[in-house]
């Protein structure tokens, strides 16, 4: 975004103002709490969360633009939202429920459909594994697939299930897979929910970045063409990053349901909003990534009974189906393209996982709400700082978000970017495009 607010003003000349909102209860901006004798509270107690919303949140960014253009600005500014991600989700909600503050809105990789048990994370990654564009094979994902059913098997083989058997089965796949306490870990049935339902590897689906450097398995392709992987051999998992289990100062991997919920349910502030979010998932999203019949892991072994109950033993809530249920009467979910709104710009990757939930390809040439998808793009992959190595499917909407934001401020015609759609890669390398949508 901050590559567009310059391009904008440079190659236009004109005058350009870039504001960056923290969310409430995120980052440095938690508010202030006091109990009865004065002394300072935690912001993340049950009591004190419950300001914290989405609703509330675009207040706050209402408040912030109505104050900004009194402050001095030009009351006649017209404001472009940007987000990728939660974020993204935010710019496309203070367009749709501000449209008098708010003239448009570039909504990157947003979980526009709100939902409860969210099944289609795990199955996309599985399609992922699959995706020759990012390096994914059927061997590939058979080889995944194959591996946890040996796995569940494994888990499955004790001395008292099998007759004559010496094998003590949790025993030996956690020692395989490098994981803490492995005498114990695996004989609980919400470790190995973890373990298992989340992927004993990590799938960097979300993540995927097709010229990363950092290790040789740290996107889909590198993944699919370990070693190990094409010898049928599970890797260990200590050479991949943990999915939901938290990887300590120990050479092991802590899979540990109880630690998770103690880590969790601490109300002090950490890094990143963890517990922040959290909540907010049970109050408002849903979004839990089960694995049902179509993921690639264990099925079955992490179901949505595992994310109730986290809501119900961290913030006594259980009514979760109800809550995400109100927010979806509130802003419609995909029915909302239904609607009057205007000059929204929704962008998703075809290999993330939280695509599942946002708008398909608008084929319609809808110019009041333009929907792109972006081939063999990750989470809101366009929006990150431009490198000599974009492909040039990302080369190409970043130049469209940009024509799009020029049609919005007057300067473009929108007739104009559906027009130039076809206009040659090879020309397009030749500008200067944004690095943030």
């Amino acid at each position: 975004m901050l590559e567009l607010a310059k391009r904008i003003s440079k190659t236009e000349k004109k005058n350009v103002h870039l504001y960056a909102l923290e969310h409430r209860y995120y980052g440095l901006s938690y508010p202030k709490f006091e109990d009865q004798y004065g002394n300072e509270t935690s912001p993340l107690t049950i009591q004190n969360l419950r300001f914290l919303s989405s609703r509330q949140a675009l207040e706050d960014l209402a408040h912030f633009q109505q104050l900004s253009d009194r402050g001095g600005s030009n009351p006649m500014n017209t404001w472009v939202s940007f987000g990728g991600s939660y974020p993204g989700l935010m710019a496309m909600y203070s367009r749709y429920k501000y449209p008098h503050l708010i003239a448009a809105a570039v909504s990157s990789s947003a979980p526009l459909q709100l939902k409860v048990d969210f099944e289609g994370y795990k199955s996309k990654q599985g399609l992922d594994l699959r995706y020759d564009k990012v390096g994914g094979s059927m061997e590939c994902h058979r080889i995944v697939k194959e591996g946890h059913v040996q796995a569940v098997a494994l888990l499955k083989q004790t001395n008292t299930s099998v007759p004559n058997s010496t094998i003590d089965g949790p025993v030996v796949l956690a020692n395989k897979f490098n994981i803490c306490q492995p005498d114990t870990a695996l004989r609980k049935k919400r470790n190995q929910d973890l373990a298992l339902g989340d992927g004993l590897i990590y799938i960097p689906s979300q993540s995927n970045d097709p010229s990363c450097t950092e290790n040789e398995i740290c996107n889909i392709a590198g993944l699919c063409k370990n070693n190990q992987l094409n010898e049928m051999q599970m890797p260990s998992r200590d050479k991949f990053k943990p999915l939901k289990v938290n990887q300590g100062d120990e050479d092991c991997t802590d899979v540990d349901y109880e630690a998770y919920l103690e880590f969790y349910g601490s109300e002090e502030i950490k890094l990143g909003g963890s517990r922040s979010w959290l909540y907010q998932t049970c109050t408002e999203f849903g979004f839990y990534q089960t694995c049902l019949d179509d993921c690639p892991f264990a099925s079955h072994y992490h179901e949505i009974d595992l994310d109730l109950e986290f809501c119900s033993r961290i913030f006594n809530i259980t009514n979760v189906y109800d809550n995400v249920q109100s927010s979806l009467d509130y802003y419609g979910g995909k029915d909302f393209i239904n609607t009057d709104t205007s000059n929204i710009l929704t962008i998703n990757g075809n290999v993330d996982p939280w695509s599942v939930l946002g708008l398909e390809e608008d084929d319609s040439m809808n110019y009041k709400l333009p929907v792109k998808m972006v081939a063999g793009a990750s989470h809101h992959a366009w929006t990150h700082a431009v490198k000599d190595t974009d492909a040039l499917e990302i080369i190409q909407i970043r130049e469209f978000i940009y024509s799009c934001v020029m049609d919005w401020l007057g300067i473009g015609s929108m007739q104009d970017v559906w027009a130039n759609i076809g206009v040659k890669i090879e020309n397009l390398r030749s500008h200067s495009v944004p690095s943030r949508g």
